[in-house]
């Protein structure tokens, strides 16, 4: 089944629907095979160029072969791309959380600093208090 069957596509450059911007974490990968694919259209132009840049006889066995090739690529890439779309999401909904965890933690563990800092006051008054008895007692 071609990826285009199970993935919609935007009008952005012909880009699966859930796109990864290239500043995501995991596109790494997908990078590296466009590049690949990238190096196989390189190599077909100049197959097909002669000296001159003159256009040569086309084998279109080759050219269909070739061309199955790219669709494989193209098609691995689509669902690579909508996987990474997807565990991209689902890390940021993550983060959140835990972002919001933390921030209630730090709030909880400043409450119990500032209480026990009370709690060491007031023992220390009530240790001068006791010291000052003694004192007039004696």
């Amino acid at each position: 089944m071609p990826a285009s069957d199970t993935l919609a596509e935007d009008d952005a450059g012909g880009r699966p629907t859930g796109y990864v911007p290239s500043g995501a974490t995991g596109t790494t990968a997908v990078r590296e095979q466009l590049a690949a694919v990238k190096k196989e259209l390189d190599f077909i132009s100049q197959q097909l160029c002669g000296p001159g840049g003159q256009v040569q006889a086309i084998d279109l066995q080759e050219v269909k072969r070739l061309v199955k090739h790219i669709e494989v690529d193209r098609e691995e890439l689509a669902q690579r791309c909508h996987r990474l779309a997807q565990e991209n999401k689902e890390l940021l909904e993550v983060n959140g959380k835990l972002e919001a965890a933390l921030y209630v933690t730090k709030r909880e563990l400043e409450d119990a600093t500032r209480k026990l800092r009370h709690q060491e006051v007031e023992e220390d008054l009530e240790m001068a208090g006791s010291n000052q008895k003694e004192d007039l007692l004696t």
